[in-house]
């Protein structure tokens, strides 16, 4: 009989179970949060049982996400909604963004996320306006996730803003990050925050 560790799945079957383009699919297997490996005919095969972790992940990022709605100003429908995701394992930076976002005075939906490897799964459902992220988190850290990112089209509009307790000394030896992405170090001031997202809430 066989276990569900052994089945495997094409990429498109992925996508479908998961809900997903194929794309993304491809980014998930790029930076490892889906296992897969390439047949002796070049074929791209994925395990079951990491498409089963993925999805069951999302559903705790989901409940996450909508515990953070229940507390959100606005209408989460409304296409104006500024839609903000904040990958920090530090609570007290988790704390301080999630007070200035629900102060803003604007419909905002909030999604939380701990590491890389849950920021990467959350995209699947739905692209937010910008991403807020440490640089420095278990599982993906912020450098890989953000490469990852800007290796994909599809994610090209979002807004990357990166926290870190790194110099730029530090930054540097570690590979350097992409151009467009704005860098906060700690401990930073709302107030350049607030920059950027004045302006994402203007095109809005």
């Amino acid at each position: 009989m066989t276990s569900n560790a052994d089945k495997t799945l094409t990429t498109r079957e992925a996508s479908v179970l998961l809900g997903v383009s194929l794309r993304t699919v491809q980014l998930w297997v790029e930076a490892g949060v889906l296992n897969a490996w390439k047949t002796q005919g070049g074929h791209r095969r994925i395990s079951a049982e990491s498409v089963e972790q993925v999805l069951a992940e999302r559903d705790v990022i989901l409940n996450r996400k909508w515990n953070a709605k229940g507390r959100s100003a606005g209408n989460q429908n409304d296409e104006n909604c500024l839609n903000v995701l904040i990958a920090e394992d530090n609570e007290v930076y988790r704390d301080l963004l999630d007070f200035y976002f629900k102060n803003l005075g604007v419909p905002v939906n909030i999604t939380f996320v701990s590491d890389g490897f849950e920021c990467l799964i959350s995209l699947g459902k739905q692209t937010p306006d910008i991403i807020i992220t440490d640089l420095h988190m278990p599982k993906i850290n912020g450098f890989e996730m953000i490469r990852h990112l800007s290796s994909c089209e599809a994610y090209a509009d979002i807004k990357i803003v990166a926290l870190t307790g790194l110099t730029q000394a530090d930054i540097d030896e570690k590979g350097g990050l992409p151009e467009n992405v704005q860098v906060f170090f700690k401990p930073f001031s709302f107030k350049q925050l607030e920059l950027i997202v004045n302006d994402l809430i203007h095109k809005k």
